[in-house]
C-alpha cells in the first residue's frame, strides 16, 4: 500500500484503554463483529458460502454492520479533520508563511 493510502494515514486503526487494537470508534467486541461480517458478507457475494440462514438473518446483521459502521466513518473523520487542522496550524506558523490568494 502506498504511503498516501497507507491504514495509518486512512486512520482505520487505533488503541482502546486496554491496549487492544480496535477499528477507531468501535469496541473490541464491535471490531470482532464487524470484521467477521465482512468476511462473511465478502463469502456470500462470491459464492463460496451462504452463511445466513434467511434473508432476514441477512438484513438484521447488515443493518448492524451499517450503524457500527456509520460509528467508525465518523470517528476516522474526526481525527482526520483534527490532524489536518493541526497541520494547517503548523504551516501557516512557520515564518514567511504567506496565504494563497483564492480565485473564485
Amino acid at each position: 500500500m502506498s504511503e498516501t493510502l497507507s491504514e495509518t494515514n486512512l486512520r482505520l486503526w487505533t488503541t482502546d484503554e486496554n491496549g487492544a487494537q480496535v477499528l477507531r470508534g468501535l469496541t473490541v467486541e464491535e471490531t470482532e463483529w464487524y470484521q467477521e461480517y465482512t468476511e462473511k458478507e465478502l463469502a456470500q457475494r462470491l459464492g463460496v458460502s451462504k452463511p445466513w440462514a434467511t434473508p432476514e438473518a441477512f438484513e438484521a446483521d447488515r443493518t448492524r454492520w451499517r450503524d457500527l459502521n456509520r460509528t467508525h466513518e465518523l470517528a476516522r473523520a474526526q481525527v482526520i479533520h483534527s490532524d489536518d487542522n493541526k497541520r494547517i496550524a503548523e504551516e501557516e506558523a512557520k515564518p514567511g508563511f504567506k496565504r494563497a490568494k483564492r480565485r473564485y
